[in-house]
């Protein structure tokens, strides 16, 4: 459960947020809508702590882990399938969970063919969904996004239900 109680932020004199409180529970799904500019990145900052409020505070349970993925794409890795097993968690067995990040790709819609690419090489709307998969990998708590419609378009095309793998709250 994420709670938001009274917080306030702002920056000079354009005021954010004022007393805003919320709570979103386990299994709960929302989305945040509004015009530029008026707190949306802001407030997935302070969830994640890059951020201070003002005032208020924002609380989650112990081991609560909250994913967010960036407008911004950095890749660091030559191959798509590469960069998507950078997000697997630490296997202290030392089996090799590949097949994971493939599974996870091929409901995002990439081929066999797209593993062996560079990650820069895919268009626009494929580069969002490996960054999709990276935070679906990342945090099997909540996944949070501020990009535009082809990332909402590529989760439902997924599979909501399957994104997460197995005891991943959706």
């Amino acid at each position: 459960m994420l709670q938001v109680t009274n917080i306030e932020k702002s920056y000079g004199k354009q005021v954010l947020f004022d007393g805003v409180s919320f709570t979103v529970n386990p299994r709960e799904r929302v989305g945040l809508v509004g015009r530029n500019g008026h707190g949306k990145s802001t407030l997935f900052r302070m969830v994640l702590g890059e951020e201070h409020q003002d005032s208020g505070t924002i609380t989650m349970p112990s081991g609560y882990t909250v994913g967010h993925l960036s407008q911004h794409i950095h890749f660091t890795e030559d191959t798509v399938i590469k960069e998507a097993c950078l997000a697997l968690p630490p296997n202290e067995d030392h089996i090799d969970e590949t097949y994971k990040a493939e599974a996870i790709l091929h409901g995002l819609g990439f081929t066999n063919d797209d593993f062996e690419r560079h990650p820069s090489s895919l268009s626009g709307g494929y580069q969002v969904r490996l960054n999709l998969q990276r935070c679906s990998c990342r945090s099997r708590t909540c996944c949070s996004w501020t990009s535009p419609r082809t990332t909402w378009t590529s989760f439902r095309s997924a599979g909501s239900r399957n994104f997460c793998g197995p005891g991943g709250t959706r």
